[in-house]
């Protein structure tokens, strides 16, 4: 009995994904990805006894609150405290605590996971900036802005530094915004009384372009003559001048110069040909003893005479005199005395230092350090104060960054130019605007004045003079601003 042959399996025929179905898989491949690097970064934080800053500031990038949680629960497995930067042991303490002043049982477990509460709040803190949005749909390329407090920092301090650089970095076009949106409040309401009219100017009347100069080459358009078919050029007229034009345009005539005489004389021809008043006419001859009249002898003509024209040569001559308006010669105005740039950084400097500002100076002279807060005890300050400061200071930071580099100074005085600068009181608005010379001259004021209170080493001031030279000034007219900081008290 023959058998049949075995069918040979028939290879399965793939379906073509539709633009949906793509869709879906790229976006779950994306998510899988996304999840592996988490777990990667993961592993780097609890696979280590401890991590530098730059590694956990980075990791922020991919981690959620729930993520963070998973490391420190692995590295209490291995025994490790759960602040990735620290690499001792957690402590044991009892499950609960009891506070009789508070009346209160406290739940330990938490604690179970750190070495020390200070290591419990730095990272409670690091987990409260991380995002709650999902990885996948995150943008990666981003650096990360979360702010990692060191191990061996004290928080509050570290909480202290962070806000007020949060502060400076405020930018200055937010800042100017709001003060200007702050005055416009200020600004009182339109009334229903008030009345508003609407003027409006009367049209002027355009004046139509020369027929032709659609078509015009530089003045010249092109066209054939009746008579030949050879093309000829047509010179488009210019506008005519009006009589306003024409009064305005002249000039007295200077009789000293003969040649002006002769030109004027030749023009008021051509005018008399132009208006048909060169034709002769009998004239009775009149003569006046008088210097100013002019004298004419104009003989008789017969019939067969021709007209002649009138030349310079002939006795007679007619004079036609155009009114013109004289032309008024602006007046040169007064300039006022404009002050120097010493004597204007002299006045703003005097204006703004108040009594904290001596009190700033001597203590940091005396002691090397100020308490702020004592300080400013029972001070209120504006708000509209307060912002002028925030734009002074983020224009003296600006300007000290490059003296800095000039000067090449070792130390970092930013902070110390700030609390100096908390000092002052701006009651005008135009104390904030400077101009980069006064920028630069009040930023060497303030340096110089800091520099001798804090800055043991005379290094810097070779340099600092070169500073002062290129803005022509001295390092005695310095000092003598100087010298308002340390005595002036508005």
């Amino acid at each position: 009995m023959a058998t049949r042959p075995a069918k040979k399996p028939s290879a399965k025929r793939t379906k073509k994904l539709t633009a949906k179905q793509n869709l879906i898989k790229s976006s779950a491949q994306q998510r899988f990805n996304t999840q592996n690097l988490t777990f990667e970064w993961q592993e780097k934080l609890f696979s280590q006894p401890k991590v530098s800053i730059q590694i956990l500031k980075d990791a922020a990038t991919v981690l959620q609150p729930q993520t963070y949680e998973e490391v420190i629960e692995e590295r209490m497995v291995q025994e490790l405290c759960g602040y990735p930067l620290c690499d001792r042991p957690p402590q044991k303490p009892t499950r609960y605590r009891i506070s009789y002043s508070q009346r209160k049982v406290f739940d330990q477990t938490e604690l179970a996971s750190y070495c020390s509460d200070a290591c419990l709040k730095k990272s409670k803190y690091y987990a409260m900036q991380l995002s709650e949005e999902a990885v996948w749909a995150r943008d990666l390329s981003l650096p990360s802005t979360v702010h990692v407090v060191p191990l061996f920092q004290d928080f509050r301090e570290a909480l202290a530094q962070e806000k007020s650089r949060s502060k400076l970095k405020q930018n200055v076009k937010d800042i100017r915004y709001d003060y200007v949106q702050r005055m416009i409040s200020n600004v009182p309401t339109a009334t229903s009384t008030m009345k508003i009219e609407i003027v409006e100017k009367a049209a002027e009347i355009a004046t139509l372009p020369a027929q032709g100069i659609h078509d015009a080459i530089e003045g010249y358009r092109i066209q054939t003559s009746k008579g030949s078919d050879k093309p000829t050029t047509m010179i488009l007229k210019k506008e005519t001048k009006t009589i306003e034009e024409a009064e305005v345009k002249t000039r007295p005539l200077d009789i000293d110069d003969p040649e002006a005489v002769l030109d004027d004389a030749m023009e008021t021809m051509m005018m008399l040909k132009k208006m048909n008043l060169d034709k002769p006419d009998t004239v009775q001859t009149t003569e006046k003893s008088s210097s100013a009249t002019a004298k004419a002898d104009v003989p008789s003509l017969s019939r067969n005479d021709s007209p002649t024209m009138p030349t310079l040569s002939n006795e007679a001559s007619v004079t036609i005199q155009i009114p013109t308006k004289e032309i008024k010669k602006p007046k040169r105005k007064n300039k006022a005395p404009e002050m120097s740039l010493f004597g204007k950084v002299w006045t703003m400097v005097d204006s703004m230092t108040t009594r904290l500002t001596r009190v700033y100076l001597s203590d940091l002279e005396s002691t090397g350090f100020v308490n702020m807060r004592k300080l400013f005890d029972g001070e209120t300050l504006a708000e509209t104060d307060a912002i002028r400061g925030h734009i002074f200071s983020e224009k003296i930071l600006e300007t000290y960054a490059l003296v800095r580099t000039e000067i090449s100074v070792q130390g970092t005085l930013e902070n110390d130019l700030v609390d100096l600068i908390k000092t002052f009181r701006f009651a005008d608005a135009s104390l904030v605007v400077l101009d980069p010379p006064q920028a630069y001259m009040m930023t060497l004021v303030l340096f110089k004045a800091l520099a001798d209170a804090t800055l043991r080493d005379a290094n810097w001031k070779p340099n600092f003079e070169a500073c002062c030279r290129s803005i022509g000034q001295t390092t005695d007219v310095v000092d003598a601003c100087v010298r308002v900081l340390k005595i002036a008290s508005t």
